[in-house]
């Protein structure tokens, strides 16, 4: 019973954690983005959502994995989600900055119509953001996965 109130706790403080770093980090790009930018936050969210599914892809999920499942100590987790985590985020902000500079006249339509949604700084602050969430739930979820095996 006690490891059950503590595996609760232990998960709802993390997921509480989680929602606070989410919120700081909206509010952040909230505060930068300023009343007149703010029309472009959902175009700059679904930019910094893409770069983290298509470059971030399960390296948080598996250093979940091996810790809950005792292959990797806690320490070693954290190692290695840092380690996949700015790997994958250099690389998907790279491409990210890549595409952005891309002149549009060799982009297709929709997505030159995609970058003129938003100013070229709001851009780049979302990508500034693919490491910063990436981290940030991945870490989080480390802690809960202590006590899932």
């Amino acid at each position: 019973m006690r490891s059950g109130i503590r595996d609760v706790g232990i998960t709802g403080a993390s997921k509480a954690l989680t929602l606070l770093f989410g919120l700081a980090g909206l509010s952040m790009q909230g505060l930068c983005l300023g009343a007149a930018g703010r029309g472009s936050f959902t175009v700059c969210i679904t930019f910094y959502t893409i770069l983290s599914l298509l470059f971030v892809i399960g390296g948080g999920a598996s250093s979940i994995y091996h810790v809950a499942s005792k292959k990797h100590s806690i320490s070693e987790g954290v190692a290695n989600t840092w380690g996949y985590v700015l790997l994958g985020s250099v690389v998907g902000m790279a491409a990210g900055f890549a595409l952005f500079r891309l002149p549009p006249e060799y982009m297709p339509q929709w997505l030159a119509k995609f970058f003129a949604n938003a100013a070229p700084r709001d851009f780049y602050l979302a990508m500034i953001l693919v490491p910063v969430g990436s981290l940030s739930s991945t870490l989080i979820l480390l802690l809960p996965a202590l006590g899932d095996f």
